[in-house]
């Protein structure tokens, strides 16, 4: 504890209020305007003027378009503290819907108090349309379908021996389907290669017939082959173990077998609570929100929707209802709404579906907290896990004036190892349930792991008497606890640190309030 201090008070002195950078550039609006033209809001919500030159403006719109800005030509006012541009864009809305993805800043020339709430992404249409629609399309390549190359795909490891689908509970890999299923297979990628627009269904079947599962299976299957052949990630399937990957290819992420009815459900759990349908959409998303428009490496192409989640979803519930989302309309909110999650299994389910859709491994499970059962995820080829999939966009590991990485919030598999097989607590004839033990040491762990990075959380829950601050460490609102979640020493030695600290505590506020309202922004 002591070293944890000694940690914790040298990054105090370099927290100081000289630190902050009170300049922050994001897009709070892209509207059509009654003449049908389409624009663009920039705004600086920090105090401080921006001088930084040749800041860029990268705008998607759909699959096939892509402009870039450089700030240095537009209307100056975004400079200014407080103060917003209005960019028109030389998209022609029309009587279509469109989705638009634009991230300001993509080199991070500009020092930010937020550096995560760079990116947009919405539906937009004309309000003369009657009705909205999902449509996608994958951007076109030089390259045709070649039947053989795919052959070869599909009779390899370890894809032939992981990839495996269901019928009635009994299951069949790959590499013994019959001919007919893989000439389905071969007709799934080659409609790829012939631009066919995906449009993504409005509603979710109640069940499904063999056909209509194996079909939606078959198109995750052939998008993650069409990756492996084309080489547009800059990973291969075979860079992985197959135990960390197999679960891309399992159809029991995606179905579940009623037996008795004798049709395919979605798994509430397994699934995500997510409308399984085609990845495309999750894939030219991921695209949208790469650094410099490509996919760097694996951790890159992780990180960047980690972030993008912290910064962006917006979790609520639907008290007493099994709720399917739909990706797209998470994705691309329509006007007046936000990235909404209704539950850590969507948030999961959010996740799971990114990574097929890049072909990067991930891995669900449910772990037992107080108040029942949660998801949680793990990322196996950087060992980490997120113990519950909300931690993610934890309030304790904002980006409040200061990096925070996401890693911050996980735990390496020894990590998680350690506090999953923790023994429960025991007080005289008393002990800890399951669900209590794990909720009573994630408290400690992410109170432990948020001051360790000198989380401004920690010093926005703060005030003078400092009885929320230790009614949070303390872990008061779970009556059930045994014992406080960090002892009294424990607290006396952490709030030191806190103290030792010069922050500007007006200026945490200010910015706590402002990573909020983008959150949440209406769109």
């Amino acid at each position: 504890m002591k070293r944890f201090i000694l940690l914790f008070c040298s990054l105090s002195s370099l927290f100081s209020c000289r630190t902050w950078q009170d300049s922050d550039l994001y897009i709070p609006e892209v509207f059509i305007n009654e003449k049908n033209e389409l624009y663009l809001i920039l705004k600086n919500s920090g105090h401080t003027y921006i001088d930084r030159q040749h800041i860029d403006l990268v705008v998607y719109w759909d699959e096939d378009q892509r402009i870039v800005f450089d700030l240095d030509s537009l209307d100056p006012h975004f400079r200014n503290g407080g103060d917003s541009s209005i960019i028109r864009l030389p998209f022609i809305p029309g009587l279509n819907s469109h989705h638009i993805l634009a991230r300001v800043d993509t080199k991070n020339i500009l020092p930010e108090s937020d550096e995560d709430h760079n990116t947009y992404s919405r539906t937009i249409r004309s309000p003369l349309l009657p009705e909205e629609t999902n449509k996608f399309k994958y951007p076109k390549l030089n390259a045709t379908f070649d039947a053989h190359i795919y052959q070869d795909l599909i009779n390899s490891s370890p894809i032939s021996q992981l990839a495996q689908w269901d019928i009635g509970g009994r299951v069949v890999y790959l590499q013994y389907w019959p001919p007919a299923w893989k000439d389905l297979l071969l007709s799934h990628i080659e409609k790829i290669y012939s631009g066919e627009a995906i449009e993504y269904p409005d509603t979710l079947s109640a069940g499904y017939s063999h056909d209509q599962a194996f079909d939606i299976y078959l198109t995750y299957l052939a998008h993650s082959f069409y990756l492996e052949a084309e080489h547009l990630v800059p990973w291969s399937v075979n860079d992985f173990n197959p135990s960390d990957i197999k679960d891309l290819w399992d159809a029991h992420q995606y179905f579940q077998w009623d037996s008795i009815h004798k049709v395919f459900e979605l798994n509430y759990e397994s699934s995500g609570a997510i409308r399984v349908f085609h990845p495309l959409a999750s894939y030219l998303f991921a695209k949208g929100i790469q650094t410099n428009d490509h996919f760097e490496n694996q951790q890159e192409a992780i990180k960047s929707v980690l972030n993008w989640s912290r910064a962006y979803l917006h979790h609520t519930e639907r008290t007493g209802q099994i709720y399917f989302q739909s990706v797209p309309q998470t994705l691309y909110p329509s006007k007046g709404k936000v990235h909404a999650v209704f539950s850590c299994w969507a948030t999961g389910g959010m996740l799971m579906e990114y990574c097929r859709a890049l072909n990067l491994p991930v891995r669900r499970s449910n772990i037992e907290l107080f108040n029942g059962i949660h998801t949680q995820l793990s990322f196996p080829s950087m060992d980490w896990h997120l113990t519950h999939a909300d931690d993610l966009y934890d309030p304790l590991f904002y980006p409040l004036g200061k990096d925070i990485p996401i890693s911050s919030v996980m735990m390496t598999n020894k990590e998680y190892d350690e506090f999953i097989n923790r023994k429960p607590i025991c007080m005289k004839d008393t002990c800890h349930s399951s669900g209590t033990q794990h909720t009573y040491d994630r408290r400690r762990v992410l109170s432990l792991k948020a001051a360790s990075v000198f989380s401004p959380d920690l010093l926005h829950k703060y005030d003078e008497s400092g009885s929320d601050y230790k009614a949070f460490l303390r872990g008061d609102e779970f009556n059930s606890f045994l014992l406080p979640a960090l002892n009294a020493t424990e607290q006396k030695e952490l709030t030191a640190g806190l103290l030792q600290n010069k922050t500007d505590h007006v200026m945490i506020h200010n910015l706590y309030v402002r990573y909020q309202n983008c959150k949440n922004n209406r769109r």
